[in-house]
């Protein structure tokens, strides 16, 4: 009896601490996978694990999931795939790296430290390559998307989703993916999970919860921010500290001194700090790396920063090395290799050794992407070049919106549609308006109506809706239709009566709708998955 007890106690404690993200350091023994445990007690097979996300099981079919030291593995594309990740395998390197709105996550095989928006984050267990397949683990990789994730020990079942946040008389709590209420409404304001744990406010006061709703560090901040990927928080105490930033890691520990004037994220693992008007940085153990000297916040972005400094742009590593003089009027970031620069109103190119690749010649350049050509515009017309500086496509259109897999939409005596690489127009200019391409589908505009294309030109849908820039996310759009709205699938078809006062896109699941003045919840089904009775928030 006490060992069944003792053993009780000890999944107990697992389950508390599950919640818990993972930070810039090795996470703590306590937060360990509790399987090990259930395994010993019940001699199971360690590959007898379901995942569930938002509800549904993924079917891992290539291989199992599978324990490696105490921790989770799950096959690398399903997961990412899974969560609505693009998947990039890089052979050479042993790298993969997975992009989602804004968020990329890159791990190399048989090493621990991983990389979320350019910080470095350590892991218990490497990726690595099991049976031919390449696994990663499973938490890392959800909680680095701000999903949540639990272990139902009862089923031997990891529940990963997202909490949604609804409001009752003015008091805000968390239902889950099913409609189910996990944090009652007691706070006067909630937002996101960031990094395993959730910003509120109580009583004028900021704290955090984690996915059960224990407050794990109590609301006592006068202001405070979201946490980062690296585990390090913003927050002000006033009465202490007169409106001087802080930052504070998971378990509330000051890892500051109050100073800073203002704060933002700065990527690569860097935050930018002000300090009397002047700026610099600090890295994930909140060194100051860069002293507070230059006149803005920029990101880094492959190792550099762009920064103004008496009035001119110049670059810096993460020592304050000056890697390229400043002497710029203007400056963008580096993207494959190459920055946007510009001298006496003209722009060109330099690579990170400050050579001017691109001559000063243009009157915009808007950057280079991953299909490797920049829009370029000369006297308001506008073309692409690659990165030797060739004009691989003619300068002569009105405008151009950039590549994004393959396509870039582009407009031609006032009417839009899309070229290739190549400069082919494989979508004909007859539209009124084109937008971005989403899961293999873009609205467009036609005498004053919407709808839906492919990538090849053929129309999906009907041009019958109201609402411009709808994009597709899990599968749905959001439409408009004589000022209601519903959902539709990529056939075209309705899922949802067009009835709602307002439709909000997919995420994780879940779209917000409203109807009479109240809100709640449906899945990629169409199916309400909450009464429509929370409060317009």
């Amino acid at each position: 009896m006490k060992r069944i007890r003792l053993i009780s106690m000890l999944i107990a404690l697992g389950l508390l601490l599950a919640g818990c993200g993972q930070s810039s350091a090795k996470v703590d023994n306590a937060q360990k996978d509790v399987f090990l445990i259930q395994e010993q007690e019940q001699n199971q097979n360690p590959t007898d694990i379901k995942v569930m996300l938002y509800g549904t099981e993924i079917i891992f079919e290539s291989q199992k999931p599978l324990l490696v030291e105490d921790r989770t593995l799950v096959p690398v594309r399903a997961i990412f795939e899974e969560l609505g990740f693009t998947v990039d395998w890089d052979e050479v390197t042993q790298k993969v790296t997975g992009k989602k709105n804004g968020t990329e996550i890159v791990v190399h095989i048989n090493n621990k430290i991983a990389k979320v928006n350019g910080g470095d984050i350590e892991l218990d267990v490497s990726a690595q390559i099991i049976n031919g397949s390449t696994m990663v683990p499973l938490r890392f990789v959800a909680e680095s998307s701000n999903s949540i994730v639990n272990w139902d020990a009862s089923t031997r079942t990891i529940n990963i989703g997202k909490l949604h946040q609804v409001s009752v008389g003015k008091k805000y709590g968390y239902i889950d993916g099913q409609g189910n209420m996990v944090i009652e409404p007691k706070y006067d304001k909630a937002y996101d999970f960031s990094a395993g744990l959730g910003l509120v406010s109580l009583n004028g006061k900021w704290g955090y919860i984690n996915e059960v709703g224990k407050e794990v560090i109590p609301c006592v901040y006068d202001s405070a921010k979201n946490f980062s990927s690296e585990g390090l928080a913003a927050v002000q105490l006033n009465e202490k500290w007169f409106y001087k930033w802080f930052f504070i890691n998971k378990v509330g520990k000051e890892m500051t001194e109050a100073r800073y004037d203002d704060y933002m994220p700065s990527g690569e693992g860097i935050s930018s700090v002000e300090l009397n008007g002047k700026w610099g940085y600090i890295d994930k153990e909140c060194k100051e790396i860069v002293p507070c000297k230059y006149d803005n916040p920029t990101c880094f972005s492959e190792g550099l920063a762009r920064v103004r400094l008496n009035g001119k742009w110049g670059y810096i590593d993460k020592e304050d090395k000056t890697v390229i003089e400043f002497k710029y009027d203007d400056a963008s970031d580096f993207n494959e290799g190459l920055a946007p620069v510009s001298i006496n109103g003209k722009w060109g190119c330099i690579n990170k050794d400050g050579e001017e690749v691109i001559p000063f010649k243009y009157g915009v350049i808007r950057g280079f992407s991953s299909e490797v050509l920049s829009g370029v515009g000369v006297n308001a017309k506008w073309g692409f070049i690659n990165k030797e500086g060739k004009e691989v496509i003619e300068i002569k259109y009105d405008n151009v919106f950039g590549f994004n897999k393959g396509l870039s939409g582009v407009s031609l005596n006032r009417k839009q549609g899309y070229i290739n690489t190549k400069g082919i127009e494989v979508i004909p200019c007859k539209y009124d308006n084109v937008f971005c391409f989403f899961e293999g589908l873009s609205e467009v505009e036609l005498n004053g109506k919407f709808g839906f294309i492919n990538t090849e030109g053929k129309e999906v849908t009907l041009y019958k809706y109201d609402n411009p820039a709808a994009t597709f996310s899990e599968g749905l759009a959001a439409v408009q239709v004589n000022k209601k709205w519903g959902y539709i699938n990529k056939e075209g078809k309705e899922i949802t009566k067009i009835k709602y006062d307002g439709a909000s896109p997919i995420i994780d699941g879940l779209g917000k709708v409203k109807l009479n003045g109240k809100v709640g919840y449906i899945n990629k089904e169409g199916k309400e998955v909450t009464e429509i009775k929370y409060d317009v928030y």
